[in-house]
């Protein structure tokens, strides 16, 4: 398959999760908490990929959310974005063979950065907002859930990435 077309593969997926969080994941309710899939993946795909592929898909997850949940598209889009971003400098930085960076790591800050981003900029924006009681307690709750998930999703997006990526030879040229 080609670049673009792993590209295509890695958009659609989050796509999917997006569709997935906003049907399915949000009728799920453990000890409060519903799991935050489609940041996961966001964060998986960032990790595996950059910053600057993260922040793109970061910004088609949030866009994608807030649409099909019929939310605020600003916060969740610039938040995703920011955590895209974030998750893709950080797997640039720090992954190389002596020091990876653990995907649990990068769910657990995704999450963590959403669950609390994403109201602060919905009440910067709309002080008339809904109020932030329990913020801190439902952060830590989804955060808790989302480590549990993270090395999951992330194992599943490498999975699909790798499969549809293509392939390098010794060389160094790309074939089909």
């Amino acid at each position: 398959m080609s670049y673009a077309g792993a590209r295509t593969v890695s958009v659609l997926l989050v796509l999917f999760a997006a569709l997935v969080q906003v049907s399915i994941a949000y009728r799920i309710d453990l000890l409060g908490a519903t799991p935050n899939v489609l940041i996961l993946v966001v964060a998986s795909i960032s990790l595996l990929t950059g910053s600057v592929v993260g922040a793109a898909h970061g910004f088609v997850a949030g866009t994608a959310v807030a649409a099909f949940g019929g939310l605020a598209i600003g916060p969740y889009a610039l938040i995703a974005t920011l955590v895209g971003f974030g998750i893709g400098r950080l797997g640039e930085t720090l992954i190389t063979d002596e020091h990876p960076v653990p995907p649990l790591v990068s769910g657990v800050l995704a999450t963590a950065t959403v669950q609390l981003g994403v109201p602060l900029v919905t009440f910067l924006v709309a002080p008339s907002a809904p109020s932030l009681d329990g913020l801190w307690t439902n952060t830590f709750l989804v955060t808790a859930l989302s480590a549990v998930l993270a090395i999951p999703t992330y194992l599943g997006v490498r999975r699909l990435l790798a499969a549809t990526s293509p392939r390098h030879d010794t060389a160094g040229e790309v074939s089909a």
